[in-house]
């Protein structure tokens, strides 16, 4: 939903941010609606190389510069993980938006599942050049406004009051069948604590019934990776449960802005 909203935004936007005069720009966003044609789980290498493809033989700007300048949203589960290394520049350039932002830096093992990845050298997503941004989900302003009582609604959370009921809480999917799910966070979760080891600690396989009281009636909550990008950190921070990232080389959205 986030590069929707991010369009819906920018192609309506009238102030001095967005100009229709290319020899103006200082960047160049490019709608490739990428998640439309792969959706989640779909490679979208083939329909985004097809669209740099058409930008470079249609406008002088990407070829100025080899796509520095030129931006693109890529929110499905893997985001750039499909994509070219610096063996195609062209590709390698383009300042990509990600949800999903793993990246191995130089000098540490190789982790879990690097080897089936197309670009070695930085992997999913290069810090110093591409952006991982928050993802949305329908209801999330509503969600935090009632949360935490912003705009004049009453909050249905308290935030100076520390939970009581749960210390720790998971549900979801575990895939034990699946070592390189989630890089193996769930999977260890659930095998020390999915039989109730600890009396304040849940950690369930599969859906939980009424899953927001038991988020809200929680003081932390894992917030861990799954093939991709995970939605439940920022489920967790509208809803008042403390996120616990357990996400290994992987930048989490806005990560240069925000003290994690």
């Amino acid at each position: 939903m986030a590069w929707k909203v991010f369009g819906e935004m920018f192609f309506n936007d009238s102030s001095a941010m967005r100009t229709n005069n290319p020899y103006e720009a200082n960047m160049f966003y490019i709608p490739a609606m990428t998640y439309a044609y792969s959706s989640n789980l779909g490679d979208t290498l083939v329909h985004a190389t097809r669209v740099i493809d058409h930008v470079r033989a249609t406008w002088p700007f990407f070829n100025r510069t080899r796509g520095l300048d030129h931006f693109m949203w890529l929110t499905n589960d893997q985001g750039a993980c499909s994509w070219p290394g610096a063996t195609h520049p062209e590709m390698a350039n383009v300042i990509k938006v990600v949800h999903y932002a793993w990246h191995h830096p130089f000098g540490k093992s190789l982790p879990s599942g690097w080897d089936r990845l197309q670009n070695k050298h930085w992997g999913c997503f290069h810090p110093l050049r591409d952006i991982c941004a928050t993802p949305y989900w329908n209801g999330q302003a509503e969600t935090a406004a009632a949360t935490y009582g912003l705009a004049g609604s009453a909050p249905a959370f308290d935030a100076k009051v520390i939970p009581t009921q749960r210390l720790l809480f998971f549900a979801g999917g575990i895939r034990h069948h699946e070592p390189g799910y989630s890089h193996g966070t769930r999977q260890e979760l659930h095998r020390r604590f999915g039989k109730g080891q600890h009396p304040n600690v849940t950690i369930h396989e599969g859906s939980f019934p009424d899953y927001t009281a038991a988020v809200r009636g929680s003081k932390f909550c894992v917030a861990p990776s799954g093939h991709g990008w995970g939605i439940r950190l920022s489920q967790y921070m509208a809803q008042g449960c403390v996120p616990v990232i357990i996400q290994d080389d992987v930048y989490q959205a806005w990560e240069d802005l925000l003290p994690y």
